[in-house]
């Protein structure tokens, strides 16, 4: 591709000058320039059960039915407890997944992968294929806790610690259900890696 885009830019800047005896030819060939510098970007080819299966933290399983279930007493307790309030804190914007961590291993997220806090306290998250799942959660805001139930009683529930400064926030995993190996950088902006390696 680097070998062509001279030639191209070359051909189109000899071109522009007589852009009034071939318009044609000229717009064709800004078409190709276009075409041929985002030739580099690829198409999943993951099904959406790998997607999830694949998720930053989710665990899937019928083992996690009752703990869902309880998960989801305990959310409603919280709602009586502390109130239905939603934070702009939270939920002001969507949440991209930069690193995870289980234990001592650590690995950056390229997929895309967010989750998104809704005013009306339900959630949502996915990736770069599109919305893979969702549920209802409740954030204390004083003690900084975050309780996720999933909307498939399949899928583990998870408690964390967020602590949230601008538009970065940290995940640390609570052991509630477990999650206590689990940590999280978070940011509101996509992040701007094409490969692995680049975190710029």
């Amino acid at each position: 591709m680097s070998l062509l885009l001279p030639n191209i830019a070359e051909n189109v800047k000899l071109l522009s000058m007589n852009t009034f005896k071939f318009p044609t030819l000229t717009t064709s060939l800004l078409l190709l320039l276009f075409l041929a510098c985002n030739s580099g970007k690829q198409e999943s080819t993951t099904s959406p059960q790998e997607d999830l299966k694949n998720f930053v933290d989710l665990k899937i399983g019928d083992s996690y039915t009752s703990q869902s279930s309880r998960a989801a007493a305990t959310l409603e307790y919280r709602y009586k407890q502390e109130g239905k309030e939603s934070y702009a804190a939270i939920e002001m914007d969507r949440w991209y997944y930069e690193f995870k961590a289980f234990g001592d291993e650590i690995s950056p997220c390229f997929d895309g992968e967010y989750i998104d806090f809704l005013p009306d306290l339900s959630y949502e998250y996915g990736n770069n294929n599109g919305k893979l799942g969702g549920g209802k959660y409740h954030y204390g805001l004083e003690s900084g806790v975050v309780l996720l139930v999933d909307n498939n009683a399949k899928i583990k529930p998870r408690e964390y610690i967020a602590k949230i400064a601008g538009p970065t926030m940290v995940l640390q995993g609570e052991p509630t259900y477990g999650d206590n190996v689990f940590q999280a950088k978070l940011i509101m902006d996509y992040p701007d890696r094409t490969q692995p390696g680049n975190t710029n």
